[in-house]
């Protein structure tokens, strides 16, 4: 990946992450095997509170959307295990400032 395009993702990380509803936490690569023990899939709450009312997955020959509540639970506890070796917000941000801050001077 060239570097400015890993700066304007790096950007717009921060842009999406100034908005009320969007909290954003990076999994560091530190928690180790935790994060081969998972699928990528996108978790999605409608309302103010933070349960996960639907998942989304994406693989080469399709995408899915999960909404049963049995199915749900199995994402939700994996997102708990996951988000438990999550940076903060604060924390997230800072490591991405911080990674903007060293590619902005020619560093990688």
């Amino acid at each position: 990946m060239d570097t400015e395009t890993h700066l304007g993702q790096l950007s717009a990380i921060l842009e999406f992450a100034g908005q009320k509803n969007v909290d954003v936490h990076i999994l560091p690569f530190g928690a180790g095997t935790l994060t081969a023990a998972f699928s990528a899939f996108s978790a999605f709450s409608f309302d103010s509170e933070s349960e996960i009312e639907a998942v989304a997955m994406d693989d080469v020959m399709n995408s899915s959307v999960i909404e049963s509540r049995r199915d749900l639970d199995s994402y939700s506890s994996s997102y708990d295990m996951m988000l438990a070796s999550s940076l903060t917000p604060e924390e997230s941000m800072k490591l991405v400032r911080r990674k903007l801050e060293s590619l902005g001077k020619g560093e990688k």
